[in-house]
């Protein structure tokens, strides 16, 4: 189990397994378990799974025809090089939090964790692995968790994913598949079973996740069920419990305001038609 500690929370993090803490903490995370934890608050987690097991030309046979294509392609027309680091260097990670930090900074997202980070590092349970162009450049760059014997996506970055040329956008979308294949294939020679891409959109609102699930599914994976699960351990642990629950709400309550809006009401000033039954 990792023990995080922020200014006021001590956290600890469990994933795939049910364990019980060593140190004192006020609240523990369990990370998509294939069952709820008692005493927890748990949600659902939904995510895709690419099943590891076989040839390497059974797994990719299962990719949808464009996929395929577009792996070829970025080997051999685009000549994209991808590597994968399963003990990174100093380097690597070097690398890696610059093009993450970069790329947060344009989407407006939070710097990386960089404790977090390093402590997955550390205990050898991040891979790193990047797709550049023939020039050299840093075109996507991922880390992914090992363990509960799967590869899981957790970070995915493209540093030069805003650039305006369309050209340039079209090689990454093809480096980015390619380094998923590059990565699945060095998870299988390691003797996992299955590659999770971290997450699949359960809802019908939010069209950037939707397509985000549609990327996924050309992998030719399963969606899977399971729980995230919070257990707090003392006051404080409780406390965070009650602002997740009002975060959530506040999501929730986002979410149905963005379906309602996308459910256009007829005008009140148009009359009905009949049907012509055509």
């Amino acid at each position: 189990m990792y023990i995080f500690s922020s200014k006021w929370l001590r956290r600890g993090e469990a994933w795939y397994s049910r364990q019980e803490p060593t140190l004192p903490v006020d609240l523990v995370e369990y990370n998509q378990l294939p069952q709820p934890v008692p005493r927890a608050v748990s949600r659902p987690f939904y995510t895709y799974h690419i099943g590891l097991e076989g040839a390497p030309e059974a797994i990719f046979a299962r990719f949808n025809p464009t996929t395929r294509n577009e792996i070829r392609q970025a080997r051999g027309k685009y000549g994209v090089t991808c590597r994968v680091s399963t003990s990174p260097t100093a380097a690597d990670a070097s690398v890696f939090i610059e093009a993450y930090n970069a790329f947060a900074r344009a989407k407006q997202r939070p710097a990386l964790d960089a404790g977090r980070f390093h402590r997955y590092l550390t205990d050898q349970s991040l891979w790193l692995s990047f797709a550049h162009s023939p020039r050299g450049e840093l075109l996507v760059a991922h880390g992914n968790y090992i363990g509960g014997g799967r590869m899981r996506a957790l970070y995915a970055v493209s540093p030069l994913r805003g650039d305006p040329d369309p050209e340039i956008r079209r090689i990454i979308g093809r480096a980015g598949r390619f380094l998923n294949w590059t990565d699945m294939l060095a998870a299988r020679d390691f003797g996992l079973r299955v590659f999770d891409f971290g997450g699949w959109y359960a809802g019908t609102a939010d069209s950037e996740r939707l397509s985000i699930n549609a990327y996924k599914s050309c992998f030719g994976g399963e969606v899977v069920c399971e729980y995230n699960s919070q257990r707090a351990f003392t006051l404080k642990g409780y406390a965070a419990l009650a602002a997740c629950a009002l975060r959530d709400f506040v999501a929730r309550q986002r979410d149905w305001s963005t379906a309602r809006a996308t459910v256009s009401p007829p005008s009140a000033n148009v009359e009905s038609q009949p049907s012509t039954g055509n």
